[in-house]
């Protein structure tokens, strides 16, 4: 299969989250936002933060179990809250940035059961913030990979084996060329993180 795994999204930090509750976060006060981290309101950088702020408050009124972290220590507790205190944290191990190339599949291990995992996707935003779920139906996998230039990669993944509330315009029915039902599987990025229930 041909893939791509980028190896870094950009350099931003986790802010404690007494500072990070001081701070504005809201679609509302975008103006106030774009002033604090001095970022010009026509500029890319201010349509990036504006969507993240955005799909962060969509998945506030969403009831699939989405949750936004705009600390480590609202994530721990996210993760805590749903998945009880041991846990770990998993994510892909890139050795270093690679072009599209061709993978092959060395060993799949499944690390749980569709109740043992959340993702949480690195968004882009001046410090970082991650959209989490917790959707059922999730299990969780390492899968060991080998590139065509020889490369080996520890990759994080997910196969949501219950998608028939999703809707069909859904970017990876599109891609696989499939619909509601099918399970679907991806990779975690780097820049990501999977959490699993450790029994």
């Amino acid at each position: 299969m041909n893939l791509h795994f980028p190896k870094s999204l950009g350099e931003s930090a986790f802010v404690p989250r007494h500072v990070v509750e001081s701070m504005p976060f809201s679609s509302g006060k975008l103006d106030q936002i774009l002033t604090l981290f001095e970022v010009n309101k026509e500029s890319p950088a201010a349509g990036t933060i504006k969507e993240t702020i955005e799909r962060c408050q969509m998945n506030e009124t969403m009831k699939n179990e989405n949750y936004c972290a705009t600390s480590l220590e609202s994530m721990i507790d996210y993760v805590a809250a749903n998945l009880g205190n041991k846990v770990t944290a998993l994510s892909s191990v890139i050795p270093k940035d690679t072009s599209m190339q061709s993978y092959s599949v060395l060993e799949v291990k499944k690390l749980g059961d569709e109740r043992s995992a959340i993702s949480c996707h690195r968004s882009s935003y001046p410090y970082t913030v991650f959209i989490c779920h917790k959707r059922p139906s999730t299990v969780p996998y390492m899968v060991s990979l080998v590139g065509k230039d020889g490369m080996k990669i520890e990759a994080a993944a997910v196969c949501h084996e219950d998608t028939s509330e999703w809707s069909p315009e859904f970017v990876a029915f599109q891609v696989l060329k499939v619909g509601p039902g099918s399970t679907v599987c991806h990779f975690i990025y780097q820049y990501n993180v999977l959490w699993v229930r450790v029994n």
